[in-house]
């Protein structure tokens, strides 16, 4: 029942091609939902889906609130360039266990392992194959994007 409530929402969500990567393939962001995070004035929360196209590197980048993701299909190369990251791995019967991923640090992130980016964290990534990528949510400020690219 969840994976096709999902797949309604998503089908009925605004494709948007963002510049989130530097291959001639371009990362595809559909946003799922935004409204404003009730409790935290001033804040958005966004519901959206990344699909990425294989051998597509993400730029170097940060948010400007804390990101909580989950690689839906494909894998996730992901390196931290400075601050910490946590990859999350689910485990049946038990907490997830969680991975600090440090400055200097790459982790392959597979399918159904999360990530959580605490604002400002730098990162970028890149895919060995097609991967789609679902941001759980993104706590941001009103009127700054859910991703700011760094200058290289």
């Amino acid at each position: 029942m969840r994976n096709r409530t999902m797949s309604a929402v998503v089908a009925g969500a605004i494709l948007i091609a963002m510049p989130l990567s530097t291959a001639s393939a371009q990362a595809v962001r559909q946003i799922v939902s935004s409204s404003p995070a009730m409790g935290a004035p001033g804040y958005m929360l966004d519901l959206y889906r990344v699909t990425i196209p294989k051998g597509t590197t993400l730029p170097l980048h940060y948010h400007p609130g804390t990101q909580v993701s989950q690689v839906q299909r494909g894998d996730l190369t992901y390196t931290v360039q400075r601050g910490v990251a946590y990859l999350t791995i689910p485990r049946p019967g038990a907490d997830p266990r969680r991975i600090r991923i440090r400055a200097g640090q790459t982790r392959v992130v597979h399918a159904g392992q999360g990530l959580i980016e605490p604002a400002g964290m730098r990162h970028f990534a890149s895919t060995p194959k097609n991967t789609v990528v679902v941001v759980l949510s993104i706590l941001r400020p009103k009127n700054a994007p859910g991703t700011i690219n760094v200058a290289p």
